[in-house]
């Protein structure tokens, strides 16, 4: 799919036709797509193959007359062990226009710049304000990953279940893409910084601290949040592991204590003279015995914290 806007005074146009000073936007292009979009901007099937590629790192490439870049974005995950995970998004930045590319679907940056208001033909403006808005999306889903956590912790305090823990993982793994993401994003906008194309005016240098400042905060935040669910994590792994010590302290304890009725059954169960053998209350003394001993067993048990 091709999407070719341009700026006016009514705000973010869609047009038909290429025209110099344009944005294209470009999602999942099928032959006949990469067919037209030869008339004007020519795709290097090297670069495309980046963007397509799902673990692609952040990068920067010039060839020629186009600067070519690579942007880690956060999406909802569309896999069962994930709540949040990142998609690549290509930037190709030409002479007269920049064209955007993305194979996800779920990418939610781009419908955010569409509603925002831009100059198409300040390209590095647009693409940093694109940047800016990637930062924000990275903390607004931060801030959602830190909801869940909130929320499965208060299920973990009731009742702890296998079905929370899961989802902590989930959250904790969302969390390891997360700050990978972002720490590579980061040596990207470094790399951007020392470049006159992102430097040449007083706004973009603006802008571009701007995104620097925000990306930033999104790895400081993505480090808290991450450290504060393994934190939980190992708090809930030694309360599981004390309540299991003291369920088998108590199964021992009973183990014992009902040892000691066996013990006396076993001995008056044997065919050698016995006390009491002859007396027709044999069975009861050796009930009250057996109870007697039980009771001071317990009260041994409970002084020492056994029980």
């Amino acid at each position: 799919m091709i999407e070719i806007f341009k700026s006016s005074k009514d705000g973010l146009q869609k047009i038909d036709v290429f025209e110099p000073g344009c944005w294209v936007n470009v999602v999942s292009p099928e032959e006949e797509d990469f067919e037209r979009l030869k008339s004007f901007a020519d795709l290097d099937k090297e670069f495309v193959g980046y963007v397509k590629d799902p673990d692609e790192q952040p990068k920067a490439a010039k060839e020629k007359d186009m600067v070519f870049i690579v942007l880690r974005v956060p999406k909802e995950s569309d896999n069962d062990e994930l709540e949040f995970s990142t998609c690549t998004l290509g930037i190709f930045i030409y002479k007269d226009f920049f064209l955007t590319l993305a194979y996800d679907h779920k990418n939610e940056i781009i419908n955010k710049l569409k509603v925002l208001r831009i100059s198409t033909k300040k390209k590095i403006q647009t693409i940093l304000k694109l940047f800016l808005l990637n930062s924000r999306s990275y903390l607004d889903a931060l801030k959602k990953i830190n909801k869940k956590r909130l929320s499965v912790q208060g299920e973990l305090e009731s009742n702890l279940r296998n079905e929370d823990f899961v989802q902590m993982m989930k959250l904790e793994k969302s969390l390891i893409y997360f700050s990978t993401s972002i720490k590579a994003n980061s040596i990207l906008i470094e790399k951007l910084v020392s470049n006159n194309l992102f430097t040449r005016f007083e706004d973009d240098r603006e802008l571009l601290d701007d995104v620097i400042i925000e990306n930033k905060q999104a790895l400081e935040m993505a480090s808290i949040y991450s450290n504060i669910l393994n934190g939980m994590m190992n708090a809930f792994g030694s309360i599981i592991s004390n309540k299991l010590n003291k369920t088998l302290k108590f199964l021992t304890s009973v183990t014992i204590l009902i040892m000691i009725p066996t013990l006396v059954a076993s001995i008056y169960g044997m065919n050698v003279k016995l006390p009491f053998q002859d007396n027709p209350h044999a069975f009861g003394i050796t009930i009250i015995f057996s109870i007697l001993f039980c009771t001071i067993g317990i009260i041994l048990f409970r002084n020492r914290d056994w029980f």
